[in-house]
């Protein structure tokens, strides 16, 4: 069964396109693409059943096999929800009908109206993901080459997002989504053990450095093996080292010595988290002054940020 989800899942962008990927899967427009409830042959199957650390292996082998260069995985208990957003702005299509309430629901199936987005209570567990940007062309923003390499890391987390759901729907459970608008990514991606924060508020890894496109989260029924956070020393490193700030060409990122569980730069930062607190409204206005809609100056200088044969330093 896991294999002929996999080899499903595989088709789903071929021979049409995707209209639009919803909180609860990728919503079809395609030439010959069936979806599973829709086959017959699907549809007399049992679920797959394993033990979460079954479960956890197959659900990585299939995420790197399509894409994804790290997977790691998270309960969703009382300290981890607080990482979920109240509202969000995932819609279908996207970003069309505002913010929207999260709720968690005893229901059996996620769902979204023009009011709430849904979870469900049995959806008790977290898949993170990663994708890879290019180490060269990050080095190289802001120009218009530069930005095609982080550009293209937010296209690749959508088309990772569509897969994850579907092969989680073949094995006969579900996974919802809405990319990076219904939760703290940076915050699944450090406590699931994918990298640490850092002095640009992203999280950054030991195996790719800042180049890694957010730590997309994907909810699920499916029972999952945990995995823990590291300390590879790279939060702590960003306390002496001020690249990223010295070079942030909007003085978006904070320069201060140490991090701080204070709010300092306004309502976009969270309290009670801590860390280096930036100024996003800078740095979004940046972002739309050019014309190439974008920067990424951060991660391409961070010197975490290097190709297999070099050292950190």
């Amino acid at each position: 069964m896991r294999d002929r989800s996999l080899s499903q899942t595989c088709w789903l962008y071929q021979g049409g396109s995707l209209t639009y990927s919803s909180w609860t899967g990728p919503v079809m427009n395609a030439l010959f693409y069936r979806e599973f409830e829709s086959d017959a042959r699907w549809a007399a199957l049992p679920k797959w059943e394993a033990t979460p650390e079954e479960n956890s292996k197959t659900l990585r082998a299939a995420l790197v096999h399509l894409g994804a260069y790290q997977v790691a995985f998270l309960p969703l208990d009382a300290k981890t929800k607080k990482l979920i957003l109240s509202y969000g702005t995932m819609s279908t299509p996207i970003l069309q009908s505002g913010a929207r309430e999260i709720v968690f629901e005893d229901v059996d199936k996620g769902y979204e109206t023009t009011t709430k987005i849904v979870i469900p209570n049995k959806c008790k567990w977290a898949i993170v993901y990663t994708v890879a940007q290019s180490n060269e062309l990050s080095r190289r923003t802001t120009t218009p080459l530069g930005v095609a390499g982080f550009a293209r890391g937010y296209s690749d987390l959508i088309i990772m997002e569509g897969f994850t759901q579907q092969f989680l729907k073949g094995l006969g459970y579900q996974g919802l989504a809405g990319n990076t608008f219904n939760a703290m990514v940076t915050g699944f991606g450090v406590l699931s053990g994918l990298g640490e924060s850092s002095r640009a508020s992203f999280m950054i890894s030991p195996e790719y450095g800042a180049t890694v496109r957010q730590s997309t989260v994907v909810f699920t029924d499916l029972p999952l093996a945990p995995t823990n956070p590291i300390d590879a020393g790279m939060f702590k490193f960003c306390s002496t080292c001020k690249k990223c700030a010295e070079v942030c060409p909007s003085s978006s990122i904070n320069k201060a010595s140490e991090p701080s569980w204070d709010c300092v730069t306004g309502p976009w930062n969270n309290p009670g988290i801590k860390g280096f607190k930036n100024n996003y409204a800078s740095c979004f206005k940046y972002w739309l002054q050019g014309d190439t809609f974008g920067c990424g100056i951060c991660q391409g200088t961070c010197v975490f940020t290097k190709f297999d044969n070099a050292s950190v330093h």
